[in-house]
């Protein structure tokens, strides 16, 4: 479990992230007259790259311990930071999902993540078809979930942030498991 003070600085922080998602009311409903159609001022979104982030969220200024708060830790700093030095209309909202503690398995028996050689750079490719036969090797991947410690994550962020924010098991529906955040996923 957290200390006494780093429950304090959780739960401070997660109060701020409160209280910024109910100035973000606007802009939520900016992105809902979108998706209606409506004719409206267009929002602007804005994803640093991870270099950018971390000089804005120096490592020394967090105090939880790894693991599941100090990601919530940066999360929320983070969401304050871009809120406060990038001004875009990326609402922060109050719902907080937990998460899955899950993997998918791999396309093909031989399938090799190469590995940037040095910091910065792009992951490899590396391909495991090389011949037309070789799409016999393909396999449908599995999404393997463990229920068990998903539950146990859920509720260790229940019990310290669910008086504040909206604590939710699992992931959003737009949320994948695999490759990433494409249409592939789902």
């Amino acid at each position: 479990m957290i200390s006494r003070k780093q429950k304090e600085n959780i739960c401070g922080l997660a109060t701020r992230i409160a209280e910024a998602s109910e100035q973000d009311e606007a802009i939520v409903q900016r992105y809902k007259d979108i998706n209606e159609l409506r004719v409206v001022k267009p929002t602007v979104a804005i994803f640093p790259p991870a270099k950018a982030l971390e000089a804005m969220l120096p490592e020394r200024e967090f105090a939880m311990e790894p693991g599941i708060f100090r990601d919530l830790e940066y999360s929320f700093h983070s969401n304050l930071a871009q809120r406060k030095l990038l001004n875009a209309d990326m609402p922060i909202i109050k719902t907080l999902y937990t998460g899955l503690y899950a993997h998918t398995t791999e396309w093909s028996e031989e399938y090799k993540t190469v590995r940037a050689t040095s910091e910065g750079h792009a992951v490899a490719f590396e391909p495991c078809i090389l011949e037309y036969r070789d799409i016999y090797k393909l396999k449908q991947p599995e999404l393997i979930v463990d229920f068990e410690k998903t539950e146990e994550h859920f509720e260790m962020v229940q019990d310290v942030l669910g008086d504040i924010l909206d604590v939710r098991p699992g992931r959003p529906f737009m949320c994948t498991d695999g490759w990433g955040e494409s249409m592939i996923d789902l």
